[in-house]
């Protein structure tokens, strides 16, 4: 029995790292039925059976589960927004953060394209959210960049996942990042016979000593099955206050008297875009309720 990573699904088939060798799998016949919703990142037991194809015989519990994508054993995201073209929109950036928060995830947050914004004039677009303990990097694509080798080091040892809207160049920073590890780069998917760049499943990249995975991005940030009290919990900003509220856990911070978070919106501390994003989120789930 041999013991491996999911790099990557497609068509009923596993293919599945041992840190040596890519084995080409199927699943036991009872777990076809057992479980249904094998991912790339699990790990698992299989068996070769034949050269390099094997059968999966048991799935490791997991750490960790995205659902979209649906990925298993991620340590973090790499979320990646653009400073423009498109325009970043922070009620779009809340609402992921709080999704990757709310899956026990940590957090990195990329935003390219900075040859494109003036912050001599307007300022780092992001500096409310590392004055919140956000860890940020801004790159340009045709500058060369410190950040890139901080990058590198936050990903050493670690499994993390590419998140992020359409656009935004996700592909291009991937490639930015690990130019010299271009043939690695989608090895399952010329395997499988499917070009490099058309990340339509999720992928496990091995790169040094981490693994990233490409994505096709989340596919949907809807909030349909979410309590009334959670997003409070994943606004890190609103955490320290709650504590100061009247209604103390309970508050939910819209229409409660002596709210800390209200005042402190009105003190200007914590700007009133971030609070009126938050006050979008509990209409949504209200609404859906």
């Amino acid at each position: 029995m041999k013991k491996g990573r999911i790099l990557k699904t497609y068509k009923g088939f596993y293919y599945v790292w041992d840190q040596q060798d890519i084995f080409t799998c199927r699943l036991r016949g009872r777990l076809k039925k057992e479980r249904p919703d094998v991912l790339t990142g699990d790990i698992v037991n299989f068996t070769i059976t034949d050269g390099a194809e094997g059968i999966i015989e048991s799935i490791i519990p997991r750490h960790s589960r995205l659902l979209r994508p649906s990925i298993a054993n991620i340590d973090q995201v790499l979320l990646i927004i653009s400073a423009k073209q498109p325009d970043v929109s922070f009620g779009i950036l809340d609402r992921f953060l709080i999704q990757i928060a709310a899956q026990g995830l940590d957090v990195i947050i990329c935003m390219t394209k900075m040859d494109l914004y003036d912050s001599k004039e307007m300022g780092l677009p992001l500096e409310y959210y590392q004055k919140i303990g956000y860890p940020i990097h801004y790159f340009s694509i045709h500058e060369g960049s410190e950040q890139w080798e901080e990058l590198s080091a936050e990903l050493e040892g670690k499994i993390s996942v590419l998140a992020g809207p359409s656009g935004v160049g996700k592909s291009s920073l991937l490639q930015q990042l690990m130019p010299e590890e271009e043939l690695l780069i989608g090895e399952v998917s010329q395997k499988i016979g499917r070009g490099k760049h058309t990340t339509k499943h999720a992928e496990l990249i091995r790169w040094k000593n981490c693994l990233i995975a490409d994505t096709p991005g989340f596919t949907s940030l809807s909030l349909r099955d979410w309590k009334l009290n959670e997003p409070k919990d994943y606004f890190p900003d609103f955490l320290e206050l709650s504590s100061c509220c009247k209604y103390k856990g309970s508050c939910i911070h819209k229409n409660e008297p002596d709210c800390s978070v209200k005042e402190t919106v009105e003190k200007g501390i914590i700007p009133s875009w971030r609070y009126e994003n938050y006050l979008s989120i509990v209409k949504e789930i209200e609404d859906a309720m």
